[in-house]
């Protein structure tokens, strides 16, 4: 983040201390100078940002893992995709949650609750098949008030989401697409850029100019529906 900052020493309760320590897992969260920017961040924003989750898909790729078992609530480190998800926008700050859920919707709707356990507020949109991004951002429309991020269910992330807030703000821009690199795109929607636009898109091609692929994080101004 290409922003001036200055040392200075604060004192802070002991309590406080720790639980911004505990904020930091060394990604997401690098350091308690990171944690506590964070917080700032959030604090200051002058609107809260809600999140839609889409957690509707099967995984038909997964399975036989996903017989009984949305995609999104597959185990990882011991616990399921989407509370690794929830815990990191948490951290970050975004606590207004709504989830889009299809594929067996009662697991997720069963383990996270209205999301009190894990410090958010969720709103959930159920539908009796999977409607996919588009049809899934539709549906959100009436729950949508501002400015808002759209993310996979099964998208394990590991950066400071508000890094790309900022890069948004600063760009004026109706809608940002996260991007990643991979050493092969071929699996994966491969993006063009000149500068910070996207002037290509192709959904895993055959032949490939670029190693640039759609991270699946998005963020949108409400302009869009």
């Amino acid at each position: 983040r290409n922003m001036r900052r200055r040392i200075i020493s604060i004192s802070l309760r002991e309590d406080l201390i720790t639980r911004v320590d505990n904020l930091v897992d060394g990604t997401v969260i690098r350091n308690r100078s990171h944690a506590l920017e964070s917080i700032l961040v959030n604090y200051f924003r002058e609107e809260k940002i809600k999140v839609l989750i889409l957690a509707g898909s099967q995984g038909k790729d997964l399975l036989p893992l996903t017989k009984d078992t949305p995609k999104c609530m597959l185990d990882v480190g011991g616990k399921p995709i989407l509370e690794h998800v929830v815990r990191n926008l948490r951290v970050l700050g975004f606590t207004q949650m709504i989830i889009s859920v299809s594929y067996k919707a009662d697991k997720v709707m069963d383990y996270f609750g209205d999301g009190s356990q894990f410090g958010v507020e969720i709103t959930y949109i159920q539908d009796p098949e999977p409607l996919g991004t588009a049809g899934a951002l539709i549906r959100a429309d009436k729950f949508i008030d501002g400015r808002f991020i759209l993310i996979y269910g099964d998208n394990f992330f590991k950066f400071d989401l508000t890094d790309m807030v900022e890069f948004h703000e600063k760009a004026s821009a109706l809608g940002t697409v996260g991007l990643t690199t991979v050493p092969d795109p071929a699996a994966y929607g491969v993006v063009e850029l000149k500068g910070s636009k996207v002037v290509d898109y192709t959904e895993k091609p055959t032949e490939y100019r670029s190693f640039i692929i759609n991270g699946g994080i998005y963020i949108f101004e409400r302009e869009i529906f």
